[in-house]
C-alpha cells in the first residue's frame, strides 16, 4: 500500500470525518493492514484505531488476525496505564503530605478526564508542573522513591531557564516542569482547576490554558523538526469537544495576543477545523493573525525520525557528552545576559553547595567539596 492510501485509511479511522474517504477495507491485504497498524503505532493511536474499527458497520470485513493485533495493543496500553496511574497515585499522595502542589499536564490528565478511557491515550511519561519554590521538595521525594534524575545543577536561579527535569525508574518517567515552556510568562496556577486523577485530588490546567498548551506543543514540534504525532492532534480535538461549552474564547484571544503566538495558534486551529470533526468558531480565527505558514497532511503523517530499535540503544560515552553539551547549549539562548550564560555553564560543572549536599551521600558538610571530583567526573 502506498503511503497516501495508508494515511487516508488511518485518518478516516481516527478523525471520523467525511472529508476523507477511506479505501475499501475489503481490498486490503494482510500486508496493507500491517502497514496501517505500524503507522498507527508510530502515531500512538492504535487503541483509538481499534475502538473506531469496532464501531464500524457489522458488514465491514476486518480480518480476525488484524482485530487480534489491535486488541492486543489496546489491552497492553490499558495495563501499562493502570500501572502508571498506580505509581502516580503514590507520588501524588506523598507530595500532598509534603504540602507540594502540582498540576498534571498532557497525557495523564487527558487519558482519565478527557478520553475517559485510560487505554485510549498511551503515555510514555507523566508531566508535572511544579512551583519554583517546590523544585527541591519534589526532587527530594522522587529521589527517596528510587528515581534517577538527569539534572546536573539545581537552584531557583537555574530553574527559571530549564525546560524540565527528567526522573525515571523501572515503572515510570516523570518530567517536572517549573513553568509552561511554550508560555513562559503565563501564571497557570491562577486558572488551575481541581480534578481527581489516579484516585487522588490534584490540579489540572484551566481549560483555555490546557488547549493553548497542547496547540503550542504541536506547533513547537512542527517548527523544530516538521514532525508531529497524530495523537497530539487528537488530544486537541478531544479537549475542544470536552470543554466546548466552557471555553472562554475572549480569554484565549487575549492570552494569544499577549504572548505573541497568534500565527501558531491560528494555523493549528485552522487545521483542526479542516480535518477533524470539531469546529472552532470562525470569529475566533478571524481575530487571530495568520502567519502565512501552512501545515499539510504530510506534516501530520510523517513517521518519527528514529526507529524504535534506535531509540532503545544504550548511549555511548560520546553520546552522553553530546547530550550534556546539547543540554547546556539548548538552554543558553533563553538566558538574556552574557554573565548569566557564563554562570549557567559554571553551575552545571560546579553546582552550589546545597545541591551537592542534597544529591550526594555527604555525611559531614565540611567534606562536601571532596564530592565535586565525583560530580565533575560524572559530568
Amino acid at each position: 500500500m502506498d503511503r497516501k492510501t495508508e494515511g487516508a485509511l488511518l485518518l478516516y479511522s481516527i478523525m471520523k470525518t467525511d472529508k476523507i474517504r477511506a479505501v475499501s477495507f475489503e481490498q486490503l491485504s494482510t500486508a496493507d493492514w500491517d502497514d496501517v497498524i505500524q503507522q498507527s503505532i508510530r502515531h500512538t493511536v492504535t487503541p483509538l484505531l481499534y475502538q473506531r474499527l469496532k464501531t464500524l458497520s457489522p458488514g465491514t470485513n476486518i480480518p480476525d488476525s488484524v482485530e487480534q493485533k489491535l486488541r492486543k495493543i489496546y489491552h497492553h496500553s490499558l495495563l501499562k496505564n493502570m500501572q502508571l496511574y498506580h505509581e502516580l497515585s503514590k507520588i501524588l499522595r506523598i507530595l500532598q503530605d509534603e504540602g507540594i502542589s502540582v498540576i498534571i499536564l498532557k497525557g495523564a490528565a487527558l487519558a482519565e478526564l478527557v478520553y475517559q478511557n485510560i487505554a485510549l491515550r498511551p503515555m510514555g511519561d507523566v508531566d508535572l508542573l511544579v512551583k519554583g519554590k517546590d523544585i527541591w521538595g519534589i526532587d527530594k521525594v522522587l529521589l527517596q522513591l528510587g528515581y534517577e534524575s538527569d539534572i546536573i545543577s539545581l537552584s531557583e536561579r537555574h530553574a527559571q531557564w530549564i525546560h524540565h527535569i527528567t526522573y525515571k525508574n523501572k515503572f515510570l518517567h516523570i518530567e517536572a516542569h517549573p513553568k509552561i515552556y511554550e508560555l513562559p510568562n503565563l501564571n497557570p496556577w491562577v486558572n488551575a482547576s481541581l480534578a481527581k486523577i489516579a484516585s487522588t485530588n490534584t490540579l489540572i490546567l484551566g481549560c483555555e490554558d490546557f488547549l493553548l498548551h497542547l496547540c503550542l506543543h504541536v506547533d513547537r514540534h512542527l517548527h523544530e523538526d516538521r514532525l508531529t504525532k497524530l495523537i497530539w492532534w487528537c488530544d486537541i480535538t478531544e479537549v475542544l469537544k470536552h470543554y466546548q461549552k466552557e471555553i472562554n474564547w475572549d480569554y484565549v484571544i487575549q492570552i494569544v495576543k499577549k504572548h505573541q503566538v497568534e500565527g501558531a495558534i491560528h494555523r493549528i486551529l485552522r487545521m483542526i477545523n479542516k480535518w477533524f470533526d470539531v469546529r472552532v468558531p470562525s470569529n475566533v480565527l478571524s481575530q487571530l493573525k495568520d502567519n502565512g505558514i501552512t501545515i499539510s497532511i504530510n506534516d501530520m503523517l510523517n513517521p518519527a525520525k528514529e526507529s524504535t530499535s534506535e531509540q532503545k540503544k544504550v548511549p555511548t560515552q560520546k553520546q552522553e557528552l553530546d547530550f550534556f553539551l546539547h543540554h547546556i547549549s539548548s538552554e543558553l539562548p533563553k538566558i538574556p545576559s552574557i554573565p548569566d550564560k557564563i554562570y549557567h555553564v559554571f553551575r552545571a560543572i560546579f553546582p552550589c553547595r546545597e545541591f551537592m549536599i542534597h544529591r550526594y551521600p555527604v555525611t559531614r558538610p565540611s567534606c562536601v567539596y571532596f564530592y565535586y571530583f565525583s560530580h565533575i567526573s560524572k559530568v
